[in-house]
């Protein structure tokens, strides 16, 4: 019924209602930000003022609170109760195993090197592949991609740069904003995370709301690129994901693997490190633990962690693939 309803009808008349916000200069954000303090600063001055009492306050802030969760799952929080893409594309998700994850780290890591190889051989660096050109690159492939796929929604799309390190500061490197139908990242991050993160976010923008498998989305609208730089960006992102879960499952390995990596590589972590360090984060536990019941409230049981369920997603895609 969601599938159906919601997501095919519902969400899609709820986009393009939203639309006009997408096309103005200014982030439809930052429009409802300042709608918010607005209308919050009115209240505040009028409890100061004694026009109305501190329950009347308060249950003025309650309605409006209850209007926004209401807006939210009309416009993107339905979204939740889909169906999980591998059940939609009939996939068997393998359990994780030391040798499975092996296997991936060596196969994604010369994939990786052999993109890096292309790049440094196309001779463009990031600077010359800019934001617009980036954006529009991931979203022509994302499109097809989902369409072969079966899980396209013919809604508009649209993705921004939020000011540097607002959202890096809060261990966020972008997020799609339900109440104005569109998706941010952080105008901060590395050029070598650029990429990724538009595309994950452009999957959230259709309807997605795993983030594993806006991970998996975004690795694979990279990866077909014909530009290596992109292609490098979707390899090294996914690394970095596989890397961890093969150093968790079996330490000695990836040291040993670890150590025998190329320096380059290693050069373009310690940039994407020292590039995100520049913006320390506020809080992050209390981020961590807001943002990880959310997810699970919305029935999602990994809560965070669900972000390196790319991991196993890959996996059955390659079982999928070789079969």
């Amino acid at each position: 019924m969601t599938e159906l309803l919601y997501l095919h009808f519902i969400y899609v008349v709820v986009k393009w209602v939203l639309w006009p916000l997408t096309v103005w200069p200014v982030s439809a954000f930052s429009i409802f930000a300042g709608f918010v303090f607005i209308i919050f600063g009115f209240w505040v001055y009028r409890a100061f003022q004694m026009k109305f009492s501190i329950w009347k306050f308060s249950l003025g802030v309650l309605n409006v609170a209850g209007l926004l969760i209401g807006l939210f799952y009309l416009n993107w929080g339905f979204n939740y109760s889909l169906p999980k893409m591998v059940e939609r594309l009939g996939w068997d998700v393998p359990e994780y195993e030391a040798s499975r994850i092996s296997s991936l780290y060596a196969s994604v890591t010369h994939e990786m090197l052999s993109a890096r190889k292309d790049w440094v051989e196309e001779g463009t660096g990031s600077p010359n592949l800019d934001e617009d050109f980036i954006r529009s690159e991931v979203g022509r492939i994302q499109k097809a991609w989902l369409i072969e796929k079966d899980l396209y929604v013919s809604v508009p799309a649209q993705i921004r740069p939020l000011p540097k390190g607002l959202l890096l500061r809060i261990s966020t490197a972008g997020f799609y904003f339900p109440f104005g139908g569109e998706g941010y990242w952080d105008a901060g991050l590395h050029d070598l995370v650029v990429p990724f993160v538009m595309a994950h976010e452009l999957a959230h923008n259709y309807g997605i709301t795993d983030e594993g498998e806006a991970n998996f989305i975004a690795f694979h609208t990279c990866i077909q690129s014909e530009h290596a730089f992109i292609r490098y960006c979707g390899y090294l992102n996914f690394w970095r994901y596989v890397a961890r879960q093969f150093r968790y499952m079996d330490p000695e390995g990836f040291e040993k693997e670890w150590a025998c990596l190329s320096d380059t590589i290693k050069n373009d972590l310690i940039q994407i490190h020292e590039q995100h360090d520049l913006y320390p984060d506020i809080l992050p536990q209390v981020r961590d633990v807001i943002y990880d019941t959310f997810l699970r409230a919305q029935g999602v049981q990994s809560g965070l962690e669900s972000y390196a369920e790319v991991v196993k997603l890959e996996l059955a895609y390659r079982a999928l693939e070789n079969h």
